[in-house]
């Protein structure tokens, strides 16, 4: 390499392997501070290249530059014909719950104006996730198994913190200054939600470029407001069969068919 390229070669040296200058980089991982570590992953990928593309035989440098770029590009179309995952920010079932409640009766309680939604809220400050565990509170969980059974009391007591805010009460909330205190108690109870249509329909991507003025989402937790309006506008399936967690430990065992007196 020195050879035929010398100012890559010279860059390299200098950028990656020279450790006077501090330039220990991540593929270096046989090179800590704190341990000793060995390079026998990527050995063990060097062992491969020579197995399969230069079969053990030394190349002039223009020749393995070549083989290099074809494995790179056979690489690429092995990696395109794996099937990959969608990663997906975890919502909770009791989240689920409470965005769908929420959805089905989207028109009763969201208002649209000036490209955003807005919903009156009673829970002020309130959140409902405790901040200790960082799950849903008990009190909301025992809610949200009410409304999953379809009970009106249940429905209506959660439905029953918000309303649909009206035109005068957007246009006082957007023009007012909420520095000043009455003003801001008299505003409060409005969320203002916008969503970005222009990024995918990944959820994920959806969800870091949409915004709500509610306390759990200021905390960078996912709110039941903001997710009621991607299930309204078709982003979020709330139908989707989520898995639940297995009890830790061993199974019971199975008792005997017959007991003897």
């Amino acid at each position: 390499m020195e050879k035929f390229c010398p100012k890559f070669y010279e860059y390299f040296v200098n950028n990656y392997i020279d450790e006077s200058k501090g330039c220990i980089s991540d593929w270096q991982n046989y090179l800590r501070k704190a341990y000793v570590q060995t390079n026998n992953s990527i050995e063990g990928y060097n062992k491969t290249l020579k197995n399969v593309r230069t079969d053990h035989t030394k190349l002039p440098f223009e020749d393995y530059f070549k083989v290099m770029i074809d494995e790179v590009e056979s690489k690429s179309k092995e990696s395109a014909n794996i099937l990959s995952f969608p990663t997906r920010p975890q919502i909770l079932p009791a989240l689920v719950t409470l965005s769908s409640c929420l959805a089905k009766n989207f028109v009763n309680y969201f208002a649209f104006e000036n490209g955003n939604y807005f919903i009156k809220d009673k829970l002020l400050i309130s959140s409902i996730y405790n901040k200790r565990k960082k799950t849903i509170k008990t009190e909301i969980k025992k809610l949200c198994n009410g409304i999953d059974n379809e009970e009106a009391e249940s429905i209506n007591k959660f439905l029953g913190y918000y309303s649909k805010p009206n035109s005068r009460e957007i246009s006082s909330y957007e023009g007012n200054n909420h520095k000043i205190k009455l003003v801001f108690i008299h505003n409060a109870k409005i969320r203002k939600l916008s969503v970005n249509n222009e990024v995918g329909l990944d959820l994920d991507a959806r969800l870091r470029a949409s915004s709500c003025t509610c306390v759990d989402y200021l905390a960078m937790r996912i709110c039941q407001h903001l997710l009621a309006v991607l299930v309204n506008e078709g982003y979020f399936q709330p139908d989707i069969t989520l898995k639940t967690r297995k009890k830790p430990g061993r199974k019971k065992k199975v008792s005997p068919a017959l007991e003897r007196d």
